[in-house]
């Protein structure tokens, strides 16, 4: 029964022949440096007292960890509902870091007053569009339509707050972490090249997240706002 319920869920053999082995080191590699930048943003916020994901993204991404951890069935059968797990637990750190700390990256005091009402509003809303994305046919068989649109928040709300924030550039603000984060979704994109190149939407929102990461790691250490309030005066 144990075998039966093993095999039911994990599908491992049925369906890695759909992925070279190429574009299965792109995505591991993608998870494991994942793994690393929540690592290194979990112990930046224990010395810094800063949450660098924003809010709506802390939300979303541990929907969509939790859907396909424990609900949803993958190409990649079980070895990629443990690898959703191992995101989702760390993920659990994060979060509550989140409501503990988060409001210190809000400039808005209506949405101060709300923040816990939008966080869970977020984070239900969230985990129901990831799972009938999915159930409905709309996302294919690893999630990808549905992670990268979470991306696409991740990548521009990352700009938002380092040109919002500069100040907290290395107090909170973590260039090692904007690395890991960009080389692990920039090995997951050159998967979906190979893998989905079919498909022009999916390749055009991994293309609008490459670049905003790239963009990013150049304002981290070129982004001077001093200057620019000189030039207007």
């Amino acid at each position: 029964m144990f075998r039966e319920l093993l095999n039911e869920w994990s599908g491992v053999w049925h369906h890695f022949p759909d992925y070279p082995p190429s574009q299965l080191i792109l995505l591991g590699t993608g998870f494991i440096l994942w793994v690393a930048a929540y690592y290194f943003i979990i112990k930046g916020v224990r010395k810094w007292k800063i949450v660098e994901i924003p809010m709506v993204v802390v939300a979303l991404d541990i929907g969509w960890e939790f859907d396909w951890a424990f609900l949803l069935k993958s190409d990649l059968g079980l070895i990629f509902n443990i690898g959703c797990a191992v995101w989702f637990f760390m993920d659990i750190f994060i979060n509550i870091y989140t409501l503990k700390y988060g409001k210190k990256l809000v400039t808005n005091n209506a949405i101060k007053k709300y923040y816990n009402y939008i966080y869970l509003f977020i984070l239900i809303g969230g985990a129901l569009l990831t799972f009938f994305m999915k159930e409905t046919a709309e996302d294919n068989g690893l999630g990808i339509v549905s992670a990268y649109l979470i991306n696409i928040m991740i990548s521009s709300l990352y700009l938002y707050q380092l040109v919002t924030f500069p100040e907290l550039r290395g107090k909170g603000f973590s260039y090692l972490v904007g690395w890991l984060k960009g080389l692990g979704t920039g090995a997951i994109t050159i998967a979906v090249y190979l893998h989905w190149s079919h498909n022009p939407f999916l390749i055009t929102i991994c293309t609008v997240v490459l670049i905003m990461d790239i963009i990013y790691l150049y304002l981290y250490k070129n982004y001077k706002p001093e200057l620019l309030q000189e030039n207007a005066v």
